[in-house]
């Protein structure tokens, strides 16, 4: 049987080819995190009642950590989403794993580790062991002597909808058993740091009950955002809840959002009931009840109700940051949101696409100082029919809403309640690299004051890491360079505040990890095809090829964007595609490469940073999980923009397959 490990950004279906990966768990967290790794299992005979354990993690002075073991839940997609993916099973919900496991020959099964590190654990190295049958995989968790904080900075609007849960659980809507359950969906997505929008509690009580129902919530510090109860047709009610939460010191972590209004734009302007004039009329009613509380109107900005909105909520494909940034000098500000669309290349929420698909949004809201991220559903238990939700099957069909699977529910309905989808752990841990950035921002500004230009370089050293993962909203990092990153800035804000980071790899656990080794004797030969420099194809400032190197460019504003492509027939014997890059700049250089396939369709398959005067071998595995290598057309390298007088060598290119090696060191993370 193989196991490998793989990060949690990897989606890894059950026909995939096995994945490259590690023979080890290697994880790092700050305090007040949880963090997840995978674990994928393949046999070519069926085993029956397979044990897989885990020990606690164990550190400094003995103190431990317990680690949860989850066993991946696959979804037959009989429609895509989108051209881009295929039909087929794909990974979603996380079960607990609680006893033994069956294995099927010739598929991926994959394993999930979590670990939840408290606010006061003690900072180090945590080692463990899973045991799968009857092998070890060494585990380790290196914990940064640094906490995020409880009351995070992005604002979320996930909506829960608690009539769903009662519906399929058999409980009567608004009884006492049902706000019982609904409450453990709310707080078990707070744990998730995605605040629900409305808050558990029933609708139908006086205002001054609602008040007092609120106060448990409200006065958690993790609370950061909730809907704000408004009836139209109660203005009385209305604002007797905006005067008790104002009173209380609640009012300023609301927002406003009224269904009646919801996406007034989407069939027209005149689509709601009355029309732009309807928007006005309540954006002005509720101005007038709270002017210092947000109102989210989920439209992008349009001439008919310029004026009157104040907060935009486009979606993610419809958010024009320039623009934003210019009503943000007028006192107007911007959410936004994804749901059906928009689909792949942009951000979605969706079963069939990667899952930077879903973590790298509040990277882009970091950047683009967007206020919140509004999704329409978590717990969409049922499918949309034209005219009602009927019943469904929520663990054997993905489309609650037609057109996009996985849309609406985030969240899996358990035995005894609410379980995770790997989704909503990818979306988690974005909001926890949100966090990461927040506290590098603090630390920087902290510390600005003692140099003299400090300020100024304050966002200059954010981008730097920020332009690593996302360049627009369609374009952003879709492997493990996310895990990389978040590790530099652990390491930067660290040394900010004084403490110095030991060797990435502790004695302790080197020692437990089993070296790579040879291919056994008779095994299958490594496979390797050279590209001569002049098979490629160039465009932008690729300079003519000197003594078999071929140089890229770029202008000295950073203009151009330069890049190399190779074609091949088909890429089914090869697994890693490895670059010799020299960088003869000052400054880093950043590159991505990309795969292409035959009907247009393009996939980033890594990026990779040349230090400034350095070498370096870039090798990037071949994303099997979006693309057929059979259907693989050609590879390109290309450097980001914005990236004044880079000039990089490419000394060596080829294709290879290590088949014989049982675990690959991947150059990119």
């Amino acid at each position: 049987m193989d196991v490998v490990a793989v990060h949690n950004t990897a989606k890894i279906r059950p026909t995939d080819p096995l994945p490259l990966g590690e023979s080890f768990v290697d994880l790092a967290a700050a305090r007040n995190q949880a963090e997840t790794g995978q674990l994928v299992l393949r046999t070519h005979a069926p085993i029956d009642a397979l044990h897989v354990t885990v020990s606690a993690l164990r550190g400094p002075d003995g103190e431990t950590l317990p680690v949860e073991l989850f066993q991946q839940h696959y979804i037959r997609l009989e429609r895509t989403t989108t051209p881009a993916f295929e039909t087929g099973w794909y990974p979603d919900a996380l079960v607990p794993l609680e006893g033994p496991i069956d294995v099927e020959p010739n598929a991926n099964l994959s394993v999930w580790l979590k670990v939840r590190v408290p606010e006061g654990q003690r900072a180090g190295d945590y080692t463990g062991m899973v045991r799968v049958g009857e092998r070890d995989i060494p585990v380790r968790l290196r914990v940064w002597d640094f906490a995020l904080p409880a009351a995070g900075h992005c604002r979320t609007a996930f909506a829960i909808w608690y009539d769903q849960v009662a519906d399929y659980y058999g409980l009567t809507r608004d009884s006492a058993e049902h706000w019982e359950l609904a409450e453990r969906f709310y707080w078990f997505q707070l744990e998730q740091r995605l605040p629900a929008d409305d808050l558990p509690i029933s609708p139908s009580i006086s205002a001054q009950d609602w008040l007092s129902a609120a106060a448990r919530f409200l006065d958690d510090p993790r609370v950061i955002a909730y809907r704000i109860p408004a009836r139209p047709a109660e203005p009385s009610w209305t604002t007797e809840v905006v005067d008790g939460l104002r009173r209380a010191g609640w009012l300023e972590r609301g927002y406003f959002y009224l269904d009646e209004i919801d996406e007034p734009t989407a069939g027209g302007i005149e689509e709601p009931q009355g029309g732009a004039a309807r928007v006005r009329e309540l954006c002005t009613w509720l101005q007038g009840i709270a002017p210092e509380v947000e109102h989210l109107v989920t439209a992008e900005p349009v001439p008919e109700l310029e004026g009157a909105v104040a907060t935009w909520v486009p979606l993610f494909d419809r958010y024009d940051a320039g623009d934003a940034r210019d009503r943000r000098s007028k006192g107007e500000d911007s959410w936004w949101y994804g749901c059906v669309y928009p689909t792949h290349p942009y951000p979605s929420y969706h079963i069939d696409d990667d899952l930077m698909a879903a973590r790298v949004v509040p990277w882009l809201m970091h950047r683009d100082r967007i206020a919140g991220n509004l999704y329409w559903a978590t717990t969409i238990f049922g499918a949309w029919d034209g005219e009602r939700f009927a019943p469904r099957d929520p663990w054997t069909d993905p489309m609650a809403w037609p057109g996009a699977n996985g849309d609406g529910q985030l969240i899996y309905p358990g035995p005894d309640g609410p379980l995770p989808s790997i989704r909503l752990e990818a979306i988690r841990a974005g909001q926890d690299d949100f966090e990461y950035l927040c506290l590098l921002e603090q630390a920087l500004t902290e510390s600005a004051g003692i140099h003299a230009d400090g300020v100024c370089e304050v966002e200059s050293i954010l981008a730097s890491y920020r332009d690593r993962i996302v360049e627009s909203a369609f374009d952003f990092a879709r492997g493990a360079e996310v895990e990389r990153v978040r590790r530099a800035i652990a390491v930067h804000i660290l040394r900010l505040r004084g403490i110095e980071v030991g060797a990435v790899e502790s004695s302790a656990f080197v020692s437990l990890v089993t070296p790579v080794t040879a291919p056994e004797p008779g095994a299958m030969p490594s496979l390797r095809r050279r590209f001569d420099p002049d098979e490629a194809e160039s465009e932008g400032w690729a300079a003519a090829i000197d003594r078999d190197v071929l140089r890229l460019r770029t202008g000295p504003n950073g203009e151009h964007r330069p890049w190399v492509r190779w074609n091949i027939d088909d890429l089914t014997d090869f697994d890693v595609v490895e670059f010799d890059l020299v960088n003869r700049s000052s400054l880093s250089t950043a590159l991505f490469v990309t795969f292409l396939r035959d009907d247009g369709v393009r996939h980033e398959g890594a990026r990779a940073m040349v230090d400034a005067h350095g070498r370096e071998q870039v090798a990037v595995p071949v994303d099997f999980a979006l693309m057929n290598p059979s259907r693989i057309t050609g590879f390109q390298l290309e450097l980001m923009p914005h990236q004044p007088g880079a000039r990089l060598e490419v000394r060596g290119v080829s294709v290879s397959a290590s088949t014989g090696v049982t675990r690959f060191h991947r150059a990119l993370g």
